[in-house]
């Protein structure tokens, strides 16, 4: 029977109170530093497997069900909060005093380039 074939892709609906995931995964921190990777671990072991370690994808295939329980974990939220922290600590450091020696920043401009979107194990 001839006919059209289409292909849904459903996501799931991070809890409030998990919303911080989506960052985490929109930033290659989560690649050098394990506290962040283990959050995605924890949710589903076997899905961080099979996603190849990326967070994007991992975020949009986990089960409603297990973000659901996450948020009320009170160990997974121990955990999320502590690599939050860490997450945060890491983007709120300051110029290396070696570094600021050369730099105005009233003057120069610096850039960042990151391949992020573009790069994965």
């Amino acid at each position: 029977m001839p006919g059209s074939r289409f292909s849904v892709e459903v996501q799931p609906v991070i809890p409030s109170r998990l919303k911080s995931l989506e960052e985490l995964a929109s930033n290659l921190f989560y690649a050098w530093n394990i506290r962040v990777r283990q959050v995605f671990i924890q949710l589903d072991p076997e899905l961080w497997e099979s996603c190849g370690h990326n967070p994007k994808v991992f975020l949009h295939r986990i089960a409603q069900q297990k973000l659901d329980q996450a948020a009320s974990d009170r160990l997974f939220i121990e955990s999320f909060q502590r690599a939050l922290s860490i997450f945060d600590n890491y983007h709120q450091k300051t110029i290396d005093p070696e570094i600021k020696q050369y730099l105005d920043p009233e003057q120069d401009l610096v850039a960042y380039f990151c391949a992020e979107f573009g790069l994965h194990e």
